[in-house]
């Protein structure tokens, strides 16, 4: 008989960081470069630049601050992070949601280089 999961794995993200963990969704993926014959048509590909992906979503706690999250693309600003694990995810996008019939929620989109460690792991 099958078993299903119910409810998140992730147990090692900082959810103390906006607030209360609703949901996890991870995703991989890479960029494909190619190089052209002399008639143009394909002659190979590659993978390159291969990410992971994670997008999260907090119901938000009024008693954290948002002021970091808005720095998000910011130049001369230091990228924006969560970790989870020892993994350090660069934040590339949020979005404040609120609403008069539910609670404030954030989600975040993240992503990680997982060649050369950019954002570098660890703290």
């Amino acid at each position: 008989m099958a078993t299903y999961q119910r409810g998140i794995l992730t147990t090692d993200l900082n959810s103390s960081v906006y607030g209360l963990v609703q949901s996890v969704g991870k995703s991989g993926q890479c960029q494909i470069v190619t190089a052209e014959d002399e008639n143009g048509n394909t002659f190979c590909a590659e993978q390159v630049n291969p990410t992971e992906n994670v997008n999260l979503e907090f119901v938000y706690d009024t008693s954290k601050t948002l002021t970091s999250i808005r720095t998000v693309g910011t130049p001369g600003e230091t990228p924006v992070t969560v970790t989870i694990g020892t993994d350090k995810y660069m934040v590339q996008s949020w979005n404040d949601q609120q609403s008069n019939s539910g609670f404030r929620r954030l989600s975040l989109s993240c992503t990680r280089y997982t060649k050369n460690g950019v954002p570098a792991n660890g703290t």
